[in-house]
């Protein structure tokens, strides 16, 4: 026999039972409410911003240190470029003096110039640039060990040494191309190019 509370509890479930607000043994459903399709597109459309703006900020990013290590190589390269020049054609006026010390310090060049650390698509100028260095100080010790050098073979190894030089300037303006770097050359040989708002003259 049910106590009255018990009855009473028994009643409230019958009368639930009845008016179908209670289902035994199983979950209430409760109905879904779904966003409208225009929101679903401003929440995309916000979405895609934001994911292009730090694509944009990571791109600016990683590309702004491999464009300041492109100038840095090219200002200390043409430091060298312009050392070895120098003594090169110091050299070819000197009548007495130390020109074995003009050979060593031209040598201290090429070894500084081939430790450089080149940037990514500046691999090939790097090895066309240090053949012309190499070729200054064949030259230069060929002078110094033979007083009486061989005009043929000395305008022989001039020749060369122009070639190589193109080739040097060559590869550099297509490093630039492939690096989408700006440029533009001047009649003297020289030219001017930009990374980011800065120019550089190279000579």
């Amino acid at each position: 026999m049910l106590t009255p509370s018990q009855q009473k509890v028994k009643q409230e479930l019958d009368e639930l039972k009845a008016i179908g607000s209670y289902n035994h043994g199983s979950d209430m459903n409760f109905p879904r409410t779904e966003l409208p399709a225009s929101k679903n597109r401003v929440y995309f459309s916000i979405g895609l911003v934001l994911f292009l703006v730090v694509i944009s900020i990571a791109a600016l990013y990683f590309s702004t240190p491999s464009q300041t290590k492109i100038s840095s190589y090219l200002t200390k390269e043409q430091q060298y470029n312009r050392k070895s020049l120098k003594l090169f054609n110091d050299f070819a006026e000197k009548t007495s003096g130390d020109l074995e010390s003009d050979v060593l310090k031209q040598a201290s060049l090429v070894k500084k110039a081939d430790d450089l650390s080149a940037p990514s698509g500046f691999e090939k100028h790097k090895l066309d640039f240090i053949d012309v260095m190499q070729h200054r100080l064949d030259i230069l010790t060929y002078l110094s060990e033979n007083k009486q050098a061989d005009t043929l073979l000395l305008k022989k190894l001039l020749i060369e040494l122009d070639v190589k030089q193109e080739l040097a300037q060559d590869s550099l303006l297509k490093a630039f191309d492939r690096e989408e770097i700006q440029y533009e050359e001047h009649v003297d040989g020289a030219f001017r190019y930009w990374i980011g708002k800065k120019s550089f003259r190279y000579e």
